[in-house]
C-alpha cells in the first residue's frame, strides 16, 4: 500500500529465483506507490565475478527511489572517480534521493537539484558491524513513521531524519555485535 517501503540489498541478487522475486516485488511496489529503497551493501565474497556484480547492481539502481550507498561502494559501482559526476550518474529511472554515507564523518543527501550534509555523532566505536544497516533502517523508520509518500521523499528526508539515523548508528558502533547492538527507540529518544 502507499507509504510502505520495500528495501533490498545486493546480497540477494545473485542469479537465482530470488533475483526474479526481487523484480516481481519491486514491480508490485511501484504499482502500489510504495517507496523502493536499495542499499548495495557490497559483499564481494558472495560474488566471484566483480564485473557481473557491478552490472547486476546497475540493473537495479533505476528501480529504486532511495539509494543508500557508501563512498567506497559508489566508486566501484559507477566507475566514475569524480564525486559529483558519480552521484549524478545514479539519478536514472525512479531514483529521487541518494544518501552517501562516509562512516564517522557523516552523510550527504542528494536529490537531482540539491544536497546537504549532516555530520555524524561522535562516539567511541568498538564494532562497526551493522552500522550501515542500522542507518538505513533508521531512515526507513522515519519514512514509515512520518507516512511519507513516494512523491514526498525528496522534501521530507531532511536533516532531522539523517540526524536520527546517525544517532542509531552511533548507538550500534558503541556496542559489540550487529544484532545485540541495535537500539530500542527509547535508547535514542533519551539522547
Amino acid at each position: 500500500k502507499p507509504n510502505d517501503v520495500l528495501h533490498f540489498c545486493s546480497v540477494d541478487l545473485i542469479e537465482a529465483p530470488v533475483k526474479k522475486a526481487h523484480y516481481k516485488a519491486i514491480s508490485y511496489a511501484h504499482k502500489h506507490q510504495m517507496i523502493v529503497s536499495f542499499d548495495p551493501n557490497l559483499r564481494f565474497p558472495l560474488w566471484p565475478d566483480k564485473i557481473k556484480y557491478r552490472q547486476t547492481i546497475l540493473e537495479f539502481i533505476p528501480l529504486a527511489h532511495l539509494i543508500k550507498i557508501s563512498d567506497d561502494e559508489l566508486f566501484f559501482i559507477t566507475g566514475i572517480e569524480d564525486l559529483q559526476q558519480s552521484i549524478q550518474s545514479l539519478f536514472q529511472g525512479h531514483v529521487k534521493v541518494v544518501i552517501l554515507t562516509k562512516g564517522s564523518i557523516g552523510a550527504t543527501v542528494y536529490t537531482k537539484t540539491s544536497q546537504f550534509f549532516v555530520p555524524s555523532i561522535k562516539t567511541h566505536a568498538v564494532d562497526t558491524t551493522g552500522a550501515g544497516d542500522a542507518f538505513i533502517g533508521a531512515v526507513i523508520y522515519q519514512i514509515l513513521s512520518q507516512k511519507m509518500h513516494v512523491d514526498q521523499i525528496e522534501k521530507l528526508i531532511d536533516e532531522k531524519v539523517i540526524h536520527f539515523a546517525h544517532q542509531v548508528s552511533a548507538h550500534v558502533v558503541s556496542r559489540y555485535g550487529a544484532i545485540p547492538s541495535m537500539p530500542r527507540l527509547s535508547d535514542i529518544e533519551t539522547k
